[in-house]
């Protein structure tokens, strides 16, 4: 009976195991059932959320570029093409300018594949009004002062577009503003406009007779003329169109800094003519656009040095006296006729008189405008330490009879100097033996009788930078040969330049 009680006992056991083994097997297989799906559900939001994302990125893609391809068009381009890369997307432009149709297309990749987005708006067109289409060319326009000096010449109005266009009206104005009218306005040498009392003022609407300019084709602005002369102005013209468009010109004849437009080339300048009484060359130009006019309506010259005194008795511009007259250095002269340059325009400075020689002197010379700007170009022909330049070779040098020949004087610097005095010293010949010529590049620059060591007032030789004069001879009266030879030279600046005895 025990043993009956024991064998059933471990059957029991042995039942309750099974049970507990198959309930775990049974508890795993739910709890991976729920990750799995649990799993399932995260990654499935983790997309969706990443797809989600990139959605919105390519929203804002698109609605960039179509501000980007506004601005692009603001500035005077065609984005049509153009593609942009920002991050994972991109976007595209498509541009229509006879439509203005703006299409932006964006591309963002996503984790399980990509999102696109492409909105269109309406855009600017070209020549979508008759304002767009009208062109006005002023480059070659100016204020006539040969025939009628009250008129602005020389604009053309260019139809852009295939279609006509019509002008309707006409805004001038005018800086600085006066009492002046608008009396006649005509366009292809037709009279749109006429009204000599009162006209129309600066700022004043002119109600034109309607004037088409055919499709591609253009139209001289035959003239726009007022009641009195107008120098010196800047004009803005509006022009309205029949469809209640506008385009504003500038004319701007009158430069907002006159200096700033001239150029003044002095660096051929040079002193010349007779006696040396000229600083002759020079190009001056106005190297602004057009339509802007310049004139010079004086100018001040300085020089130095100053003494022996000097006087400016003349000013010669583009073959014209402008001036004429005795000042001293630094003195502010106007001129009687002002010369004007038109846009690109250049024209010789020929000349400036002196009341003596100007040899060895540096300029500045300050150009004063019409608006009272100025100009000051320095003329630097002349070494400072003139001495200090000048070299003297005697290595080649002879003695023929009575003339002692062939010596050099070398300018080594970049400027010019001037050799005013020479004083001449010799050993070897008799007593009483006299200098009596000098002779430096084919002329006569001294003659007379010098004793030895006499200091002598030569006719001045000027020698360019890095340039060379000869001394032809230094003549005797009599033999010269067996002598030996210095020099004190001394220049225009006074400056000295020592040559050491030498013996031909």
């Amino acid at each position: 009976m025990n043993h009956f009680r024991k064998i059933s006992a471990r059957c029991f056991i042995a039942s309750e195991s099974g049970v507990g083994i198959v309930a775990v097997l049974l508890v795993v297989a739910v709890l991976s059932l729920m990750g799995g799906v649990v799993t399932h559900l995260v990654a499935t939001g983790a997309v969706s959320k990443t797809n989600d994302l990139a959605s919105e990125q390519a929203f804002d893609l698109a609605t960039a570029g179509l501000e980007y391809a506004l601005k692009r068009i603001d500035e005077g381009a065609n984005p049509d093409g153009d593609v942009r890369y920002l991050g994972a997307g991109r976007f595209t432009i498509a541009y229509d300018d006879s439509t203005g149709l703006i299409t932006s297309t964006s591309d963002v990749s996503a984790l399980f594949g990509s999102s696109n987005q492409s909105f269109s708006i309406e855009g600017p067109t070209s020549g979508s009004t008759m304002a767009d289409c009208l062109e006005v060319d002023v480059s070659g326009a100016r204020m006539n002062t040969i025939w009628w000096p009250y008129e602005i010449i020389g604009a053309n109005l260019i139809n852009t577009c295939t279609n006509n266009i019509t002008l309707a009206a006409m805004t001038v104005s005018w800086t600085p503003v006066s009492t002046d009218h608008a009396v006649i306005v005509a366009i292809g040498g037709t009279t749109v406009y006429q009204s000599y009392s009162p006209g129309t003022p600066s700022g004043g609407v002119i109600d034109i007779n309607d004037y088409t300019i055919g499709a591609s084709s253009s139209v001289a602005q035959t003239r726009i003329r007022f009641n009195t002369e107008l120098p010196n102005r800047n004009f803005n013209i509006v022009y309205t169109m029949s469809d209640g468009s506008s385009k504003n010109a500038m004319y701007q004849f009158r430069a907002d800094d006159e200096s700033a437009c001239l150029e003044a080339d002095l660096s051929a300048a040079y002193v010349g003519w007779t006696g040396n009484t000229r600083l002759i060359g020079g190009m001056l130009a106005n190297v602004c656009s057009a339509p802007t006019v310049i004139g010079i309506k004086g100018m001040r010259v300085s020089w130095t040095p100053l003494s022996p005194v000097r006087t400016l008795s003349n000013v010669f511009i583009d073959g014209a006296q402008r001036w004429s007259g005795s000042v001293t250095s630094g003195t502010e002269v106007i001129f009687g006729s002002i010369p004007l340059f038109n846009p690109g325009q250049s024209m010789p400075q020929n000349y400036l008189t002196f009341s003596g020689e100007m040899s060895g002197r540096n300029f500045i010379i300050t150009y004063i405008m019409r608006d009272d700007t100025e100009l000051t170009v320095p003329v630097n022909l002349y070494a400072d330490d003139m001495a200090a330049c000048l070299l003297v070779d005697t290595s080649g040098m002879t003695i023929s009879a009575r003339e002692v020949r062939n010596q050099l004087w070398v300018n080594a610097c970049p400027l010019g100097i001037v050799v005013d005095r020479v004083t001449t010293s010799w050993t070897g010949l008799a007593a009483n033996r006299r200098l009596d010529r000098i002779r430096v590049d084919g002329s006569d620059r001294w003659s007379g009788s010098a004793t030895n060591g006499t200091n002598v007032d030569i006719t001045d030789v000027q020698i360019g930078g890095a340039s060379t004069s000869t001394v032809n001879y230094y003549r005797f009266r009599a033999s010269a040969v067996g002598g030996c030879f210095s020099h004190i030279i001394t220049m225009l600046d006074g400056t000295t330049k020592s040559v050491p005895s030498y013996c031909p």
